[in-house]
């Protein structure tokens, strides 16, 4: 892999459903910006060898796993607020 912008982006998960066993493993070539991940739990991520990246390799916000050491944390995601339910139940006609 060469040149891509984000080796990943992975900060769209929303907390109250978090990403449940993200893997990354042998990874190599370049890039301008590591990897971002939030709202995630048993992360493995292993031999990671990009160059060209500008800030730390690994960003993360309420994030579990391995190879997560020396990981800067990053702002919580904005979440989009709920759907509230209505005050009278939908009824088809």
């Amino acid at each position: 892999m060469t040149g891509c912008p984000v080796l990943i982006d992975g900060t769209a998960v929303h907390p109250n459903k978090p990403l449940d066993g993200f893997t990354l493993i042998d990874v190599s070539g370049t890039c301008a910006k590591g990897i971002l991940l939030a709202n995630a739990k048993h992360v493995d991520i292993r031999n990671i060898k990009v160059t060209g990246y500008s800030g730390p390799l690994i960003g993360i916000n309420n994030v579990t796993g391995k190879g997560l050491e020396g990981a800067a944390v990053i702002d919580p995601p904005k979440v989009p607020e709920a759907v509230k339910a209505p005050p009278k139940p939908y009824q088809l006609r």
